[in-house]
Parts: C-alpha cells; structure tokens; sequence
C-alpha cells in the first residue's frame, strides 16, 4: 500500500495559478513531481509493483482519471506507474496505459480497504473475490497478461530458492527465518522495496499467518 506523503510545493504553487490544468504542468515541477511520486512508492509501480526508476518512461498517473478536472492537480490522486507497454498493441498494455480513463475500484493507496482480499498465486496470477475490482485486475489494468504472471512467479522462485539455500538441508520452514524474512521485506527505512514485494509477503503470510 502507499502511504501519501507531503506534496512538492512547485506543485501547490503552479496548481494556485488561474487555470491551472495538468496538461500546462510541465518543466523542473513535473520532473520535481514525479521525483516524489517515485520516492513515496519505493521504487515499485502503483500498480504492477515492478521496479521503476525517476525518468520519462515512469508515468503520472491519475487514479481518479483526469476527466476529472478538480482532481488533476491533486496531489493524494497522483501515483507513479510504469511504461504500461506503451508502444504495444492494446491487448498487451497494463496498468494506466490499459486503464486510460475508466474508473476503477482498486486503490493501491493507504489506507486500502480491500489489501486483505488480494491474493497472490504461486503462478503469478493477482485475484480478488469481489466481482468489480476482479473486473480491475483482469481487464481495466491487465494485470495478469502473461509477461506481468511470469515476472511475478519468476521473482516468488528466486526468493523461495535464495530462502532454500539458507536452510540448507532443512526441508522445513523456520518460524523465526521466514519472520525475518518479512521484517526485511517490510523495512520501513528501505528507500527502495523488493519489486512484487506483496507476492512475496502473501507467500509468508500463508505459512506463518498475519504480523
């Protein structure tokens, strides 16, 4: 989940000018903007939670679309995204690009009142069980295109051998190893979260259960 924090005053200024609108922000205050976007995230996308980097091809996105036009310069319905596959044909986009400006349910933002109904699979599959953020994840975000499901399940295996390795002979998982695991993985310091790091937490949560 994301946690909002104190939005860049370049933004605040520009949004006080008469007529104001998105597409007029631009310059070191757009580059300021996405710079802190990036930050607050950790580095993941909003929505893939694949590792992003502060440049052109990470995205602004709006979560209430932007053809909502008081929320266009509102700092809490800004989120930083990933390239979405851009360039591809539509069926192979996600994230901001495949949802452009549909409205959805699903908000990655804190406080999340659905965080506990996601579930992560070992395959890389993301579901819910409510029928309209299912409809988010499936179709208004791709989330589960197949290069989105193999980057996720790729990530799960190399961190369940890397904790194999750990373990050597022992077949079993350690309470205590897998708890550090999940401190390490939730570091309220780190500038920087493990990409999927929630595939990762879920993975834990099941076998040793809530914090």
């Amino acid at each position: 989940m994301i946690t909002k924090r104190p939005e860049p005053r370049s933004l605040a200024e520009f949004r006080a000018t008469p007529g104001a609108s998105f597409s007029g922000f631009g310059g070191p205050a757009k580059d300021e903007l996405r710079s802190a976007l990036v930050a607050e995230q950790r580095h993941l996308c909003c929505y893939r939670m694949n590792r992003i980097r502060t440049d052109e091809t990470t995205r602004i996105e709006h979560w209430a679309p932007r053809k909502h036009a008081e929320l266009q310069l509102d700092y809490k319905n800004l989120l930083s995204a990933c390239s979405g596959g851009t360039a591809l044909r539509p069926s192979e986009q996600h994230c901001d690009v495949r949802k452009a400006e549909q409205s959805i349910g699903l908000d990655p933002r804190a406080p999340s009142p659905h965080a506990s109904q996601m579930r992560y699979d070992d395959d890389g599959t993301i579901d819910i069980e409510d029928a309209g953020l299912r409809a988010d994840v499936h179709q208004r975000l791709n989330l589960n295109h197949r290069t989105l499901k193999a980057n996720r399940k790729g990530s799960l295996a190399s961190f369940v051998a890397a904790l194999r390795r750990d373990q050597g002979k022992n077949r079993e998982w350690p309470r205590a190893a897998l708890e550090k695991a999940r401190r390490q993985l939730e570091d309220p310091h780190a500038a920087e979260l493990r990409p999927y790091v929630e595939v990762l937490l879920y993975w834990i949560r099941r076998r040793i259960g809530p914090a």
